[in-house]
Parts: structure tokens; sequence; C-alpha cells
């Protein structure tokens, strides 16, 4: 696994490295360039088809939206999330997520049985052999396996959770997020994604409302589901 690679003029991984790293104090961030940040390569891995013998990571250029939801997410928002999933696999979105939280791993069930491009963050580092249900999705070159771990235990713990799911919002063009908990890790990301500039969106339900105090904007089903 040596010769896991980057591209290095990725934009999408580039802009989520400045966000990351941005000041908050005066706005400036880190600088973009990958000769600046030697340890760049070593912190942002990315796998997804061996057969030109080196990992890359194919939708460099594409408008991913991220999917978020807490562990505890109110009924009516899972059945919400089912059918944007739906949606998104229809029109081919590409999607981002660490699909960890049940929500999550639900909306990847059905993204997988279409055609659209999908990014997959892990809490953890590289997997050294990838589940069965995600090897044709692999095969076919739309999903990537993306982590920012170089090494650490098999399972994640909060801090490990948290920093990977920092890595969805930044790697995002816009941010979906199906239920934050009050207090939990996603609603304090909610804040962090909206001070990057990353449009947040959650739909629209009592559950949820708790986040337009963060700057996110609570959305019909049409505006959830966006452009192709």
């Amino acid at each position: 696994m040596n010769d896991r690679s980057i591209h290095p003029n990725t934009k999408v991984l580039l802009d989520a490295w400045r966000r990351m790293n941005a000041k908050a104090a005066d706005g400036d961030a880190e600088s973009p360039r990958v000769n600046d940040h030697p340890g760049l390569i070593d912190r942002l891995f990315v796998l997804e088809n061996k057969r030109d013998g080196a990992w890359h990571f194919r939708t460099a250029g594409e408008s991913l939206t991220a999917l978020l939801c807490s562990r505890r997410c109110p009924g009516a928002l899972i059945l919400q999330a089912h059918d944007l999933a739906q949606q998104w696999r229809e029109a081919g979105t590409p999607v981002v997520s660490g699909f960890q939280s049940p929500v999550e791993r639900e909306c990847l069930r059905v993204l997988l049985r279409g055609t659209g491009p999908l990014v997959m963050c892990l809490a953890r580092k590289l997997l050294t052999r990838v589940p069965a249900e995600l090897r044709e999705a692999i095969n076919a070159d739309r999903l990537a396996l993306v982590t920012p771990f170089v090494d650490g235990p098999r399972r994640p713990d909060a801090r490990m959770t948290a920093h990977r799911n920092r890595l969805v919002a930044a790697l995002a063009e816009r941010v979906v997020v199906i239920h934050a908990s009050p207090g939990g890790m996603v609603e304090r990301l909610c804040g962090e994604a909206v001070n990057w500039g990353v449009p947040v969106v959650a739909p629209d339900h009592p559950g949820n409302e708790h986040l337009t105090a963060l700057g996110v904007d609570l959305a019909n089903p049409d505006q959830l589901r966006g452009g192709a």
C-alpha cells in the first residue's frame, strides 16, 4: 500500500485543506499549494481503483454534496432522508459522507444502486480489505475512499469521527444535514461550515429549528435535492 497517492492538482482536496486550516481570527488561510505542505499527502489518502498503479481521487472537480446526520434522528426525517437518497441516485448527484450513522448508512445502501460518483470519508486509516458491498462501485470507478488518518485504532473514537466529519464538510460545495442533535458534534460542525462559507441546509422540521441560529437554512425537499 506504499503507492497510495493524491493527484497534486486536485482542486477539491486543496480547497478542503484551505478550509480546514483557515485562521478564524483574521480570515487568512494556509497556502493551498501541495509543495508548501509536505504532510498533505500523508494526511489525505485516497483509495479508488489500482488499475493504473496508483490511487486517484476520480471525483476531482465535481461539485460534491455532503450528507451528515446524527446517530439519533426523528422518524419523519429518516423517511425524508431515504426519499432524498433515491432522488440523488436517480439524478446521479455526487455525494460525500462518512456513511457511518444509521441514516447515512441507509442512504449509502440506496446510492450504491445508482451510477453517480460517491466519496466515503473514513474515521480510521484506510481499509486493508474493501467490504464486499463496496467493491462493485469501486470497480466501476465511481466510489473513492478517503481518510485523513495515517494510523490509529480500528474503531474510531469521538475525536477521529469529528475530524472526519470536518473533512466531509470541507470537501463539499454544499452540506445537507438531515438532523443534528442539540449540543452534538454535527451541530458544532454546522456552525463551522457556515463560517467557512459553505452553504448548509437541513429539512424544514421542528427537530432542526435550533440550527437556524447557526446560519443553517431550513429547506423543502426540492431545495434539499439541489442540482444534479
